[in-house]
């Protein structure tokens, strides 16, 4: 009898210790597939920025050192870091890879090809609104071509800091050297930038008659001078997010013949026109890749004060808001939609330089490229559906390992679209048809991305008044951002 109470007792202990194996087995085996599913960033090295500093690359990511990521994500993380660097114009080639350590530790190793940072460049441009005006209305007449000569470096200090000096010699003579530092202190989130602006020009656009500008040349003189001082900053802390203040001095000058001819030019018939501008603005950007987002969205609002201190030739207070959406819907379609304005809180006269709405860049309606249309307010939409035919790295400079640039990134989409506006006139509307009312176009056309950062549009419109042509759209980011009047 005692012996059998001794094998029962043995048997018992021998399945409480198998439990217990059972259990410890348990809890590392699920320790282990928890530890799987995560990675905690340990380390980041980046290989291959030669001039971009180290601090600044990992400045333009959206994941840091610390952080835990799920494995599932890990390929759409790096996929939209990939984006974001490729966005800044630092680098032509962007990878990212995990290179494992004891887990759930790992370092993201980050190797990238710097792309060129010094554009020098002599480009011939037009003296209209845009390249249709020109070749239609104005019979592409090459006297009315720019001669301009412009050189850019996108990483002057290593820090994405661009300098920027414009020439421009020809029908409309201009000057502007502009610098831009994404940030100075050690947190590095306050950043500078500063521009000065002079142009001048013997023909002006000095009032609007049927919805087109009527352009005045004076041959003996001067039409319009125009100069711009300008001091911004910045805030941003992250990727994503960013606030810009910026004060600029404006002083504009008209000849007594542009003066007589519209003296609601600059009001009352001054022909002198200075003040101060404070604007402040709030931007959020989630977009994948700026130059031609195809997921994510895009905030700004701006508010500017127009008119105090010492000069007070105009007063004006703006608010200007812009929204874009982007969003891929089945394998190579994508959606964009985009809705911008500017609505007046101060509703007396403005002058009438300083009344544009619709037409002017980069507010340009597309199929209404040959004309303007003037507000005190206006609203504009613009969705497109487009279908990636191309997406690649074409090789160059096989031969040449020395150069920077071996790649040729080009990509091509084809697209159909539809756009609305409606711009509220109620000082500036005689003769102007497209005033106060809505205004519609559909188009279809091919957009080729370029470098990652040049866009080339090229378009088919029809508008509601059963006006259709092809269009021509070209912008270099770097304009975008920094040339603007």
């Amino acid at each position: 009898m005692f012996e059998l109470f001794q094998r029962i007792e043995y048997q018992v202990s021998s399945i409480k210790k198998s439990i217990l194996f059972v259990t410890v087995l348990l809890f590392i085996t699920q320790t282990l597939f928890a530890q799987s599913e995560f990675i905690v960033i340990d380390s980041i090295l980046i290989d291959g920025n030669k001039r971009t500093r180290t601090e600044n690359a990992l400045r333009e990511l959206s994941f840091s050192v610390g952080d835990t990521v799920r494995n599932v994500d890990l390929t759409k993380l790096f996929k939209q870091n990939e984006l974001l660097l490729k966005s800044t114009g630092l680098f032509s080639k962007v990878i990212i890879t995990n290179i494992s350590k004891t887990p759930p530790s790992s370092t993201i190793n980050i190797v990238v090809e710097e792309a060129w940072y010094i554009y020098p460049l002599i480009n011939i441009s037009f003296a209209d609104r845009n390249f249709n005006v020109w070749w239609v209305e104005q019979n592409h007449k090459l006297n009315r071509l720019n001669y301009t000569f412009q050189v850019s470096h996108r990483n002057l200090t290593g820090r994405r800091d661009l300098l920027t000096t414009y020439i421009q010699l020809g029908y409309e003579p201009k000057f502007q050297l502009t610098y831009d530092l994404p940030y100075f202190n050690k947190a590095k989130t306050l950043g500078l930038r500063g521009d000065i602006f002079y142009a001048q020009a013997k023909e002006w656009g000095l009032s609007t008659t049927e919805n087109r500008l009527d352009l005045v040349n004076n041959e003996d003189s001067v039409m319009i001078r125009r100069f711009r001082l300008t001091a911004g900053l910045r805030y941003q802390k992250g990727v994503f997010n960013r606030q810009d203040v910026e004060l600029r001095f404006h002083q504009h000058e008209i000849s007594e013949y542009a003066g007589s001819v519209n003296p609601d030019f600059f009001l009352n018939g001054n022909k002198l026109q200075q003040y101060f501008a404070l604007t402040y603005k709030f931007t959020t950007d989630y977009r994948d890749f700026k130059p031609y987002p195809l997921k994510g969205y895009f905030l700004s609002t701006a508010i500017t004060k127009e008119g105090f201190g010492i000069f007070r030739d105009i007063n004006t207070l703006l608010i200007e808001p812009n929204f874009a959406y982007y969003q891929p819907i089945y394998k190579k379609f994508s959606a964009a939609f985009d809705v911008r304005g500017k609505v007046s809180l101060i509703r007396s006269k403005p002058p009438y330089f300083n009344s544009r709405a619709i037409g002017y860049r980069p507010n340009h309606l597309r199929g209404f490229e040959y004309y303007v249309i003037d507000g005190l307010d206006y609203m504009m939409t613009r969705a497109s559906l487009r279908y990636e035919w191309l997406d690649k790295n074409l090789s160059i400079n096989k031969k040449k390992e020395n150069r920077k640039r071996k790649y040729f990134p080009l990509k091509i989409y084809s697209t159909i679209f539809q756009d609305n506006a409606y711009a509220n006139n109620p000082f500036y509307d005689q003769t102007n048809t497209f005033s106060n009312q809505h205004l519609w176009s559909i188009g279809t056309g091919l957009n080729f991305v370029i470098y990652n950062d040049f866009v080339l549009q090229v378009e088919y419109t029809w508008n509601e008044f059963n006006e259709s042509d092809l269009y021509l759209h070209f912008e270099p980011l770097v304009s975008v951002f920094l040339l603007h009047e």
